[in-house]
């Protein structure tokens, strides 16, 4: 299994940057090299004259679902690596219809007019000057329109849970579609001529059985993902666990009727060592207010406050575990909260902040002789990643939650 950079929360690392940077001048080169920085090129596909563009978007977008769907079948990537943006229906039909008469007025999108201005194309200038005063205008407006951010908000979605299929059954009923979309832009690019394009069209033909072939393998069961319920991208839900088992215990309570009966706790050395794995999707949330929390707060926690624990937390509903820190009370309180919403990832961490600085972070016992040198590596390591800093990083304010679509 390979890790990723979302996976392993290392998205705004220099490696991140650094192969950013790289696919960014690959696509751009291939852009050029294809001919397809020209504005006239994304006008055509309006008026139905160049289907070129489409043609190479949807066959990069089949390729990357089947490379996605294989990946993922054969185990290589972990779902849970992998980043999913919240759905917020009304505010992006309301944002796709903007880009959409954007993209229409002027033949550029964000990307292609950048390797447009590579090119010395002055109407890519144009467009990227007034993107820029989009943006600007978009940041110092938003209080104005903030709210829509939040109509139609349904979480982490995807269109195979409302179809009530497997996540790869979609993928091959998006490739069967956009397989017979390239066929029908093919048709119009050879005005409508048969014989033209059974004689210009092997390559589609050819790209044709690879998506049928790819598509087949990947609705055939496997011991992995060999039922409806496990579609590949909904993540593994929280079981019981009746006795302490790798740093996890169940413990009982009874102060509601409407809260579990039995929650689920985590050692901070288990916390540690996953998180360096970087095996498993964890979040862990620091209850306390605000103010102690920039006093100090492990690296890479979040900081929310308990009446808003549930819309916060919704981005990260589908991770495998989403780890409470706080006072008996706090932790208590939120759990709660998070079990009415329908939460089943929730843990909670023993001994609260002074737990995690004794087991983690403490001094004593990296120096202690009575430990191996193993261990002593492993808590150094433990020391340079989560040792706390009095400022607010890692810190993130409700009111700005849907601002982390593609982040963290």
């Amino acid at each position: 299994m390979i890790n990723t950079f979302f996976g392993v929360d290392a998205l705004g690392s220099p490696a991140a940057l650094i192969n950013a940077i790289i696919i960014g001048f690959v696509f751009g080169w291939c852009f050029e090299q294809a001919g397809l920085t020209s504005s006239k090129k994304m006008a055509g596909v309006f008026h139905f004259s160049d289907m070129s563009l489409l043609k190479t978007s949807l066959t990069a977008l089949l390729t990357a679902s089947l490379g996605l769907g294989l990946l993922l079948k054969s185990g290589i990537i972990a779902p849970d690596f992998i980043d999913s943006p919240l759905t917020v229906v009304y505010a992006q039909c309301i944002g796709g219809l903007l880009f959409g008469i954007g993209l229409v007025m002027s033949g550029w999108t964000a990307s292609s007019s950048v390797a447009g201005l590579a090119t010395g194309r002055l109407d890519a200038l144009v467009f990227m000057v007034f993107v820029v005063i989009g943006i600007i205008t978009f940041n110092e407006a938003f209080y104005y329109y903030k709210l829509l951010f939040e109509l139609g908000d349904a979480g982490v979605s995807f269109i195979c849970e409302y179809m009530k299929v497997s996540w790869f059954k979609s993928v091959a009923v998006f490739c069967i579609l956009g397989i017979a979309l390239l066929w029908i832009a093919e048709f119009i690019d050879e005005d409508c001529d048969y014989n033209e394009v059974a004689k210009n069209g092997k390559g589609l033909w050819i790209f044709t059985m690879f998506v049928v072939i790819i598509s087949g393998s990947l609705i055939i069961p496997s011991e992995e993902f060999n039922n409806e319920k496990n579609s590949g991208i909904v993540l593994k839900e929280r079981t019981d666990v009746s006795a302490y088992e790798g740093g996890i215990i169940t413990s009982n309570n009874s102060e509601s009727s409407d809260h579990l009966s039995r929650t689920l706790n985590i050692s901070p050395v288990t916390y540690a060592r996953e998180k360096v794995e970087g095996l498993k999707k964890i979040i862990l949330v620091d209850l306390r207010a605000r103010e102690k929390y920039d006093e100090w707060h492990v690296n890479g926690s979040y900081n929310y406050p308990i009446d808003a624990i549930a819309l916060s937390l919704d981005r990260f509903r589908k991770f495998e575990r989403i780890i409470l820190l706080g006072s008996t009370e706090e932790t208590s309180e939120a759990h709660k909260l998070l079990d009415n919403a329908k939460f089943k990832n929730v843990y909670i961490l023993d001994g609260g902040i002074e737990g995690f600085k004794d087991e983690v972070l403490n001094e004593e016992k990296l120096l202690s002789e009575k430990i191996s040198e193993e261990e002593k590596l492993e808590r150094n390591v433990w020391r340079k990643m989560f040792d706390g800093a009095s400022s607010a990083s890692g810190a993130a304010d409700p009111i700005s939650l849907n601002s982390l679509i593609g982040a963290d």
